[in-house]
């Protein structure tokens, strides 16, 4: 992904890993009482945005922006089951 496009990520995106799959972007998972380890927290920088994945083996994770790939809208629906 280039550095334009991942600026471009905001709250409830719907976003690929290459290692941990689909998952949603929460930049505030606080605020939703989405519990975030003390070591993710640490991690947050304005090039990484907290992502809970839908495979629950993954804790919520703050990943750099550049690891994650924006799934087009059709994509997240299906995969969501809307």
């Amino acid at each position: 992904m280039t550095e334009e496009t991942t600026e471009y990520l905001k709250d409830g995106d719907r976003v690929s890993h290459t290692e941990k799959g689909l998952g949603t972007v929460n930049i505030n998972p606080q605020d939703d009482d989405i519990v975030v380890s003390d070591k993710e927290a640490r991690k947050d920088t304005p090039q990484t945005v907290y992502v809970v994945w839908d495979d629950d083996r993954f804790p919520v994770g703050n990943v750099p922006r550049g690891e994650l790939e924006k799934v087009p809208d059709a994509a997240a629906a299906i995969s969501t089951g809307v």
